[in-house]
């Protein structure tokens, strides 16, 4: 929002930027045929504007935007940022003091920003805040803790209003005692149901003993009864049985006698029998012709 155009709603805005615009004529930069009009006699001749901002950080912004005109301020609380350099980063800095102007310091917001980061810059702009125009006329007006301050005397937090009081002394809880919290928790914990009420789950406990067994009862008793009632209930469902394997001898005479009949069967099944028995026997002429002529070994010459 221009400075100017708000001067013609309000009289003190008016008288506000008469002030700055008297103010400017002390300076040889800004002052009306100044530096730069001197060495350029047809140099175009820029206005005295100035624009309020209320915020912080959009006074940041306003410097990162960089390549202001000379003339161009900035009203932030009680301090006015007049630019110096056309297309520059020179502000001249002034602070309030009563009904007039005080001009201490030549600042370069933008660098500051880039080079310190945005910290320092609130920091720096604070410091300018809360110092005394005596101070800041010293120079002497930068505190590193200015944004704490700042924030601590100019922007106090508000208590909710249903938030307790922390003066009011609050009761502590009592504690349970350790029975009665050992009874909530059997009471809450779910129980585990015995076999008889699961008779779903009953192979379950053909694999592990009962949870419970009865005293002087054996737990592996419950396995032998299910397995010959499950045999009991295959034999007596009609299902066809497998036949009987026929038991291994149990001895050594009866495995040779069984290994014995086996072949027997199998010659006469094949009917190997009778060749076997009529085959002539090799003479000593075929295995000479099988073997060769054989060679006498003659003695070693002397």
């Amino acid at each position: 929002m221009i400075f100017t155009a708000c001067c013609e709603r309000t009289a003190s805005a008016g008288s506000e930027h008469s002030q700055l615009v008297s103010k400017c004529q002390e300076n040889g930069w800004l002052k009306v045929g100044g530096y730069d009009w001197q060495d350029d006699p047809f140099l175009e001749e820029y206005p005295y504007e100035f624009m309020r901002i209320d915020d912080i950080d959009a006074l940041r912004e306003h410097f990162e935007r960089g390549n202001w005109a000379i003339r161009q301020g900035v009203v932030f609380d009680d301090l006015a940022f007049i630019n110096q350099v056309n297309g520059g980063d020179e502000w001249w800095t002034l602070k309030r003091d009563g009904e007039e102007w005080a001009a201490f310091e030549s600042t370069s917001f933008a660098y500051v920003i880039e080079a310190k980061g945005r910290a320092a810059f609130e920091t720096l702009v604070r410091s300018m805040q809360l110092a005394t125009p005596a101070q800041c006329k010293a120079l002497d007006y930068y505190d590193k803790d200015a944004s704490a301050k700042w924030a601590t005397e100019r922007n106090p937090r508000t208590p909710e209003p249903n938030a307790p009081s922390r003066s009011a002394p609050q009761t502590p809880a009592k504690p349970h005692p350790p029975e009665a919290a050992a009874a909530t928790y059997r009471a809450a914990r779910p129980r585990p149901s015995t076999n008889e009420e699961q008779p779903a789950n009953q192979s379950l406990g053909q694999l592990v003993p009962a949870r419970n067994p009865e005293k002087g009862a054996n737990p592996w008793q419950r396995i032998s009864e299910t397995r010959a009632a499950r045999s009991c209930s295959t034999g007596c469902s009609g299902s066809a049985k497998k036949p009987a394997r026929k038991p291994l001898a149990k001895s050594a005479k009866g495995l040779a006698e069984a290994i014995r009949s086996t072949c027997a069967t199998i010659e006469k099944s094949e009917g190997s029998g009778d060749v076997a028995a009529k085959a002539p026997r090799m003479g000593e002429a075929q295995h000479a012709r099988v073997r060769g002529p054989s060679r006498i070994r003659k003695p070693w010459p002397t």
